[in-house]
């Protein structure tokens, strides 16, 4: 376990901080993006996602939030440190937001916008095809859509396409780390 001692004595776990690197802070959206980029609607997927993250019940706080990646409104990667109401509660926390069902995402195996992506990918297609076969949900990522084959196959085809269209060609998009 990495850790870091604060000027308080207390020992601070870097194990899950996700890579700083690969997104930018907030306040420096303006100055980062080119304006073809259009920084004030990251701005505004930011703004959305932390509402909605500030909504449950064990997130005290946003301490702070970053963007990851996106092109707005349609699909947004954020990165947000709150302030836990639980110890059993992440500190670190990727959302993705848009035309998508939202999910938050903790860092221990996504370090960066892309692997936050994937493992939302991921985590989606295991609730699609627990959905087909008429499985319990209790153990997949929680979909605010009714389980039916038609919203299954509809959040297919967008997982569909962000593995192919963006995942796939991910080298060719902006992303903070990109710029590094």
């Amino acid at each position: 376990m990495a850790t870091l001692a604060d000027g308080a004595g207390a020992v601070i776990d870097l194990s899950n901080v996700p890579e700083l690197s690969s997104v930018l802070p907030e306040s420096r959206l303006r100055a980062s993006l080119d304006t073809e980029l259009e920084p004030q609607e990251a701005e505004q997927a930011i703004a959305e996602a932390r509402d909605w993250l500030s909504g449950f019940k064990w997130c005290g706080r946003v301490v702070s939030s970053f963007w990851g990646w996106g092109i707005p409104p349609t699909l947004s990667v954020c990165l947000f440190e709150i302030e836990p109401t639980s110890s059993h509660v992440d500190r670190w926390l990727w959302t993705i937001t848009g035309d998508v069902p939202p999910a938050y995402l903790v860092t221990d195996d996504a370090r960066n916008p892309r692997e936050a992506l994937e493992a939302y990918v991921f985590e989606m297609r295991r609730w699609v095809a627990k959905v087909r076969a008429h499985e319990d949900l209790t153990d997949v990522i929680p979909v605010d859509v009714p389980p039916t084959k038609e919203n299954a196959d509809l959040l297919e085809s967008r997982l569909k396409f962000i593995q192919t269209e963006i995942l796939n060609d991910w080298d060719n998009f902006w992303h903070p780390e990109a710029q590094q």
